[in-house]
């Protein structure tokens, strides 16, 4: 494990904006004091140091510097998935338990663990259990600081609890937390597909997401299918890469309402066809 208190009183008065005599006057102890703190040469009272993580909105462990440096956690971690990959849901869950009260404070066990009631939750259409998903997927959320994972974001998660709640019926719910966390519009096509899919939502209101998801899915085709061929030019494949830029030019093409007329994707029609006689 590894303690860092001082370290961690300074560095969040700071990224709180606050100097050492504002931080003492709002825990009522002497600028002497927190000075003291900071360098290591004192220690705060226990309730001093609940009232400051409460103060910086961080949890007792993170402003402790707590870390536990076990590689248990992380085989407790690989086993739950395990087992839920198995479907053996009733001993995941018991593990995911036991974890829960040995490290409630863990990023990938709680993470993990509401990965886990998400599936089963989901597959057995138990309200309990997708209710106790989204218990831990948003206690992830104040645990985020530990991840290490790209892939996981509070975007990511807040998607996780919005379709906990669309299987629980509660759509209002999931369509405010989608709006809310829609970064990029990586949730329009859900939000399109809640708005035309349910009788109490105004289809109408669909519109401006339909739009925006579909212009992002062209525009994500043809950044994959242009790197295919790319891949295929690189590795000498030239007639599959021939192959890919001739697919991507016909679902171009295919797009068209009007086909005499000049649209935005011509031009990249027009490359591609180029980039085949080049490769001919």
């Amino acid at each position: 494990m590894k303690l860092s208190l001082s370290a961690n009183i300074s560095k969040l008065r700071k990224e709180n904006g606050m100097t050492q005599e504002q931080l003492a006057e709002s825990l009522g102890v002497t600028f002497a004091s927190v000075s003291k703190w900071e360098r290591g040469a004192a220690t705060p009272d226990l309730n001093l140091i609940a009232e400051m993580a409460d103060l910086f909105g961080i949890s007792l462990d993170a402003l402790v510097g707590f870390e536990i440096k076990n590689s248990g956690v992380d085989a407790v971690e690989k086993r739950i998935f395990a087992l839920q990959q198995d479907k053996k849901y009733e001993e995941a869950i018991a593990e995911a338990e036991k974890a829960l009260v040995r490290y409630p404070n863990d990023f990938s066990i709680v993470y993990r663990s509401g990965e886990l009631y998400f599936v089963t939750g989901a597959e057995r259409s138990n309200p309990e259990l997708l209710n106790r998903s989204i218990e831990l997927l948003e206690r992830s959320v104040l645990l985020l600081y530990q991840n290490s994972d790209p892939e996981i974001s509070e975007g990511s998660i807040r998607s996780e609890i919005a379709q906990s709640y669309i299987l629980l019926g509660n759509i209002e719910k999931a369509l405010e937390i989608l709006k809310k966390h829609n970064a990029g519009g990586v949730h329009n096509a859900l939000i399109a597909s809640i708005y035309v899919g349910y009788d109490n939502f105004y289809p109408k209101e669909a519109e401006p997401y339909l739009m925006y998801a579909f212009r992002n899915a062209i525009n994500f085709s043809v950044q994959t299918i242009s790197a295919y061929a790319r891949y295929y030019f690189r590795t000498e494949d030239y007639v599959s890469s021939i192959d890919t830029i001739i697919w991507l030019t016909n679902m171009l093409e295919s797009l068209k309402i009007d086909k005499n007329a000049v649209a935005y994707t011509d031009k990249i029609i027009a490359l591609g066809y180029c980039q085949c006689a080049d490769l001919s």
